[in-house]
Parts: structure tokens; sequence; C-alpha cells
């Protein structure tokens, strides 16, 4: 799957959504709810986490993110195996 604009993702409370194998993207990517989003591998320009989690997990190799914004309800955890490149 590939984000063709920015994309907004919201996860209601008590779910949870895993995404795999995401192609490149050059557009933000928005978490919304409090919820739980886990990706193996995101590149995009922005990842805006508003409230709930969101993991990174280990298999999909390094990510890249332009930026990284955490809300003070949100969480973000990363795996040790799962790096994450910030690109300028």
């Amino acid at each position: 799957m590939q984000f063709a604009s920015d994309t907004s993702i919201d996860v209601a409370a008590g779910s949870s959504l895993a995404l795999s194998n995401l192609l490149d993207s050059t557009h933000a990517i928005t978490k919304s709810g409090s919820g739980a989003l886990a990706a193996n591998r995101l590149r995009a320009a922005s990842l805006n986490i508003r409230d709930g989690m969101v993991s990174m997990t280990s298999g999909g190799g390094a990510s890249q993110l332009g930026s990284l914004t955490v809300g003070c309800f949100a969480l973000f955890s990363a795996s040790s195996s799962a790096p994450i490149i910030f690109a300028t």
C-alpha cells in the first residue's frame, strides 16, 4: 500500500491496526483515536500522533521520517531492531 496524499488514520478505543510493508511516501501521516497502530516500516514526510499509541515493530527495515510529533495524550514506541532515520 502507498499513501498518495496526506493521510489520517483513526483507530478507535480498544482497537488495533497493523500495517506492514508500506511503500515509500512523500506525504504526512496523522494518527488519531485512542487505539493502537503498529507498523513494521514507515517512510513518510511526517508522522503526527495525536492520541493513542504507534509502535514500530521489527521486520520491515529502517523507517524514514521527515519529522515526528507526539501529542500529550499519545505514545510512540520503537523496537530496538526497527531503526528510524530522520531525513531533512
